[in-house]
């Protein structure tokens, strides 16, 4: 038997697929609440048609990827949900993700409706120790809900998902409350469950061409030093449930801490963008192609055609063209500093979006 060679100049292996920009949730620091305004006053697909679903899970297959997160927006009031997941299923071999505000898994129901079409992994968001905080933060009376989730995934003894918080300026100070709330009733053995303390990033304004958000943010100093207090009041050996994300410069850590987060498994492997290694794909209900999940309403190209058909000409040379572009941008050095650095190829400066707020050269160490 011939095997076919790959066309794509990329080694794809995981594509988030945005199903939608609709969201029951309001969150400060999201950065797709703006798509979801356009979409509401009529310019856009709010949700990804579903045949044309199916045709990028089917191309992305034959193209090599084995791992699909479906992300929004918010995954679960897309309509089609159950169906998109029982079609990437048909392979029992491919992962399925769900990152979700978890509000209607609260319902024991359709949690097991979900776990029944073959759903590896869930990401709940909750933004705070308790409703007061979490509610401000997500603009929603939803505290109740989400919890309830991670504590229907707690009794099925699930076997991988994660309570993450993304923290902010807004409920940074309740980081440690949060733990003790998931380690109370949730995290207290049984499964294998994680506590995923994610930091936001300044993201783009899609009101305006030329700005970003980013008040809400932590300055990647701050994001440091709020890591290595939380490892030290909470240390591995007792509390092996939390990881970290941070994408902050390397030259940051002081010297052996980042080695010892590591050593721990207390490090996230990376993120969702994908630019530094190019194995990653991002796509929206238009069918736009994002650099990442962050960069939502910011296309590299479009892949539908007609009648919302997949266009596989267009993704294969819209991938070639574009994607190595991304790679060298998010392999330049963010600041002079870098040049030289032993660890720029483990770091390359960090996360872009850093660098679209914040002075690289005010945090970069030579």
């Amino acid at each position: 038997m011939i095997k076919l060679r790959n066309p794509l100049k990329a080694q794809l292996k995981i594509a988030y697929l945005v199903v939608t920009y609709a969201c029951n949730n309001k969150c400060n620091f999201c950065y797709a609440q703006s798509m979801l305004k356009k979409f509401i006053e009529g310019e856009e697909l709010v949700h990804m048609p579903l045949e044309f679903a199916y045709q990028i899970v089917s191309e992305l297959k034959s193209l090599g990827v084995n791992r699909f997160h479906l992300i929004g927006g918010e995954p679960t009031v897309y309509p089609y949900l159950l169906d998109l997941v029982r079609f990437i299923k048909q392979d029992p071999r491919v992962y399925v993700a769900i990152v979700t505000n978890g509000r209607k898994i609260g319902d024991e129901a359709y949690l097991k409706d979900l776990v029944d079409a073959g759903v590896n992994g869930f990401q709940i968001s909750i933004q705070g120790a308790d409703a007061e905080r979490h509610n401000a933060v997500t603009g929603s009376y939803s505290f109740d809900m989400t919890y309830k989730a991670l504590l229907n995934l707690a009794k099925l003894n699930f076997p991988q998902f994660s309570a993450a918080i993304t923290v902010s300026k807004d409920n940074c100070d309740q980081i440690e409350g949060f733990i003790h709330t998931m380690k109370k009733e949730i995290f207290n053995g049984g499964h294998s469950g994680k506590i995923f303390i994610n930091f936001a990033a300044p993201s783009i304004n899609f009101n305006s061409s030329t700005s970003v958000n980013g008040e809400y943010a932590l300055n990647p100093r701050e994001v440091v030093d709020l890591i290595l207090k939380i490892d030290s009041l909470f240390p591995a050996e007792l509390y092996s449930e939390i990881i970290f994300s941070s994408r902050v410069p390397i030259c940051m850590y002081p010297s052996g801490s980042l080695e010892r987060l590591n050593k721990n498994n207390r490090m996230s492997a990376g993120c969702s963008c994908g630019l530094h290694n190019g194995n990653i794909i991002t796509i929206d209900p238009r069918g736009d192609v994002l650099p990442c999940t962050n960069f939502a309403g910011t296309r590299l190209f479009n892949c539908r055609g007609e009648n919302n058909v997949f266009d596989k000409d267009s993704f294969i040379n819209g991938i070639n063209r574009y994607f190595p572009k991304i790679k060298e941008l998010a392999h330049s050095y963010p600041s002079i500093k870098c040049k030289g650095c032993s660890k720029i190829h483990r770091c390359f400066g960090a996360c872009l979006f850093w660098w679209f707020y914040f002075n690289p050269d005010h945090f970069i160490k030579p």
